[in-house]
């Protein structure tokens, strides 16, 4: 694994499904163009560090290659994709598709252990997103106040508005 983008995706125009890596299986694979963020966190049901995204999908067929071409794939979460909803696939949560005796890995300790060196990284530039992102929700909760604030005072001034728009202060 490498820091960044893992595979290449469709174009950038069309809306894609961010979805987290996070509590999320290999199931999520699906034929819609899919973004994977915090790839680090998705679960593999077997320990082998044999077993890749690549290995998980036919990628030699025409219908692998055709999904491969509509995945892409992040360590974190870029910028592009930090402000966008995520989205959860409820029927491949690792709660609802696992049992609780069940041994899974995480795609971050295989990877790991055969000589992933950014897990340090990764982990020290989520700390920092995780703080832009409760500013930024911040933000957006006092936009949300102002909004709110300027319909209230329009509905006490409008009758001083006009008299100010028949004297020609207000255009």
């Amino acid at each position: 694994m490498h820091e960044g983008e893992k595979s290449s995706g469709g174009g950038h125009g069309n809306p894609s499904l961010v979805l987290p890596g996070q509590s999320h299986g290999q199931r999520s694979l699906v034929s819609k163009k899919a973004v994977f963020v915090c790839c680090e966190g998705i679960n593999i049901l077997a320990v082998s560090t044999e077993i890749t995204l690549v290995d998980m999908l036919l990628h030699k067929t025409k219908q692998g290659q055709d999904a491969l071409d509509h995945l892409k794939m992040f360590a974190g979460i870029p910028p592009p994709y930090d402000k966008k909803k995520q989205m959860m696939v409820a029927a491949d949560l690792k709660v609802l598709c696992l049992k609780p005796t069940q041994k899974f890995a995480y795609l971050r300790c295989p990877a790991h252990e055969v000589g992933w060196k950014y897990q340090v990284v990764t982990v020290t530039l989520e700390e920092k997103r995780k703080e832009k992102a409760t500013i930024h929700h911040q933000k957006k909760q006092l936009m949300r106040l102002w909004k709110q604030a300027e319909k209230n005072i329009e509905k006490k001034t409008d009758k001083f508005t006009e008299v100010l728009k028949t004297h020609s202060f207000l255009v």
